[in-house]
């Protein structure tokens, strides 16, 4: 009896405490739960989400910004990588979205953007029509232009996609090539027109004077009436916009006019030997310039062309030749960046500069008297690549001296010319001018100032200096 009103007294305890606690018995243990009213009374709210917008970022494993730009690019409001970064751009382009969406202009990614984001009925960005290719322009469609420009002979820049001066002034030349040699223009501004010659203001017919015998003091120069302006035809001027029309023309130009050879010439810019060179000269076979004139140099590089593509090496332009030439498929020369390499014989005290000429440093243009390292003081032997120029003046302070156009063979070997007590010319030291010709230096290969100038100009960096 006792037990029962003891547990009856438990239980309103409990009821009034309003702890509300369970009390679960098995055979183990015994726990204490707590109900679900305390834990609804201590339940901590759930944070409510920010809006995306600028300075967002996906987290590991997250991918709401990228999928917001994924979207915005789907609608042609972004360009570039769905980086996962809320940025400028992705701002610009979602105000942009907004905008056109009859939404508030805030570049906050807030639920009402959100749906019409989501929404079949979403506006894209409207494409732009497409507009012809000038200067200033940049892509794929600019580099389409200048390959081809480059391939006909037009242009000898890079087919680089920007276009620039170079590409401005090849299409201009292309341009002015039809106009001349086949009489079409084209334009995608409106095309000359004859420029009005104003017209005359009458002025009073004057009384005619009594003419004059010669006997009564006339003379016998003779009035020439003078005649009415005619209206003059405002010049052809190219204007360097590449209109479909213009492209056509570009895509199917043909490239084979006439056979050149030794001896042929231009009368101006828009001669087949100028083409020619330019196509050269794109390629790397060309050395001279361009001149029109094809003179020997043209030969020589045609001769190499020919042989580098399985021609026959005739140096002559023929169909075959031009055609191969004018091709995207042209093989280009193997000429090197440097055109010069240098040799130095210790034995001869003497500097070699050969020039390369068609697959080989063949061609010795220039020898010159040096001095070389002492017995004592070698200069090291062996096959370098120069550091190049290495300074106008150049200061010895081991030696307290100076050298002009002191130009880097390897480490602190260098040609210089010879020497000087200041930075002076007046202070020359002849005996390092009549030492030119045998041993004398600590290392280095001393030389007369031209030809340590003509190394310094003509030899850049990467040059190759044979030490033997």
């Amino acid at each position: 009896m006792k037990k029962k009103l003891l547990a009856a007294l438990l239980a309103a305890l409990l009821l009034l405490s309003g702890c509300q606690y369970s009390v679960v018995e098995d055979a183990d243990e015994q726990q204490l739960l707590r109900g679900n009213a305390a834990a609804a009374e201590t339940a901590t709210p759930s944070p409510t989400a920010q809006p995306l917008q600028n300075g967002s970022r996906d987290g590991e494993g997250e991918s709401a910004v990228s999928d917001l730009q994924k979207r915005l690019q789907a609608l042609n409001y972004l360009d570039g990588k769905a980086d996962g970064i809320f940025g400028e751009d992705t701002q610009a382009a979602l105000e942009a979205f907004q905008a056109l969406n009859g939404l508030p202009e805030t570049g906050v990614l807030d639920a009402a953007t959100q749906a019409a984001l989501g929404s079949a009925m979403a506006v894209p960005m409207p494409t732009p029509e497409p507009t012809p290719l000038a200067k200033g322009a940049k892509g794929d469609g600019v580099r389409e232009v200048q390959e081809a420009l480059r391939a006909y002979g037009f242009m000898t820049g890079s087919a680089d996609g920007d276009f620039g001066k170079l590409t401005d002034e090849g299409l201009k030349l292309f341009q002015q090539y039809l106009y001349v040699v086949e009489g079409r223009e084209y334009y995608t501004t409106p095309e000359p027109t004859v420029e009005p010659t104003a017209t005359p203001t009458p002025s009073p017919t004057p009384e005619p004077a009594p003419t004059l015998l010669l006997s009564q003091g006339a003379d016998d120069q003779v009035i020439v009436p003078t005649e009415t302006p005619q209206p003059t035809a405002t010049p052809y001027a190219p204007d360097g916009v590449m209109s479909d029309a213009l492209m056509a023309e570009l895509e199917n130009f043909e490239v084979y006019r006439v056979d050149m050879e030794r001896g042929s010439r231009d009368t101006n810019a828009l001669g087949e030997v100028h083409r020619l060179q330019r196509r050269l000269d794109s390629l790397m076979y060309l050395e001279g310039g361009i001149d029109g004139i094809f003179g020997g140099g043209t030969e020589s590089a045609l001769k190499y062309f020919q042989k580098r593509n399985k021609l026959a090496e005739t140096g002559v332009a023929d169909e075959e030749t031009q055609r191969a030439l004018f091709s995207e498929s042209a093989v280009k020369s193997d000429r090197p960046k440097c055109m010069y390499m240098l040799k130095i014989s210790v034995d001869d005290q003497r500097v070699y500069a050969y020039k390369w000429v068609n697959g080989s440093y063949s061609q010795l243009v220039r020898t010159m008297k040096c001095s070389t390292g002492t017995t004592s003081d070698p200069t090291p032997l062996g096959t370098f690549t120069a550091g190049g120029p290495c300074g106008r003046w150049y200061y010895f302070k081991k030696f307290d001296c100076w050298a002009q156009y002191a130009y880097r063979i390897n480490g602190p070997y260098l040609f210089h010319s010879v020497l000087y007590s200041e930075k002076d010319t007046a202070t020359l030291r002849q005996s390092s001018v009549n030492n030119l010709g045998r041993r004398a230096s600590h290392g280095c290969v001393r030389l007369s100032v031209e030809d340590a100038k003509w190394i310094y100009n003509n030899c850049p960096a990467g040059t190759t200096v044979k030490v033997y």
